[in-house]
């Protein structure tokens, strides 16, 4: 089983897949009183390996794919660049989790190696097309757009990973 990862500092999209086929993609979110005990990021990774119950036991993952922040040159950076390492703490985290699950392989691609440039509403229009019916109705729809897309992005990060992106 492949789990699938877009990190998030408070939240993070996630997919599991089986043979090669999406069967669940959701929305992990980090609990405010863990995150008050350690950092969000930390509790962020948590609550993926918490989730991961409801689909399946952690021991049967044995490929954790993420993709990991880029520090990009100053003139194309967006938003706040501590994020990044906040991220990369999530990744961090996540990855020291699955340590313990024997056999596990840990998988990483920068976003350019799994989407290039692509703008992201067509990135999210070209992982859709890559999957069947009930694939996406395994999707998990959630009411922010933002957060959509972080699950879109699991989903994706998992194609590429199966060789169907």
């Amino acid at each position: 089983m492949i789990l699938s990862i877009d990190p998030g500092v408070r939240q993070a999209g996630a997919a599991l897949f089986e043979n090669g086929e999406l069967t669940t993609a959701w929305l992990s979110k980090g609990d405010k009183e863990i995150a008050g005990l350690v950092t969000w990021p930390i509790a962020t990774a948590w609550a993926v390996f918490e989730d991961i119950g409801a689909h399946t036991i952690p021991d049967a993952i044995q490929h954790l794919v993420m993709e990991i922040p880029y520090i990009y040159p100053a003139q194309f950076q967006k938003g706040d660049q501590q994020d990044i390492i906040q991220v990369a703490l999530m990744n961090g985290a996540l990855a020291g989790l699955f340590l313990n699950v024997p056999g596990a392989e840990i998988v990483t691609y920068l976003p350019k190696q799994w989407k290039g440039q692509v703008p992201k509403d067509t990135m999210i229009e070209r992982i859709k097309s890559k999957l069947d019916t009930e694939e996406l109705s395994r999707v998990q729809i959630v009411e922010d757009k933002k957060h959509q897309k972080d699950i879109w992005d699991a989903v994706g990060v998992g194609l590429k990973y199966v060789g169907r992106l």
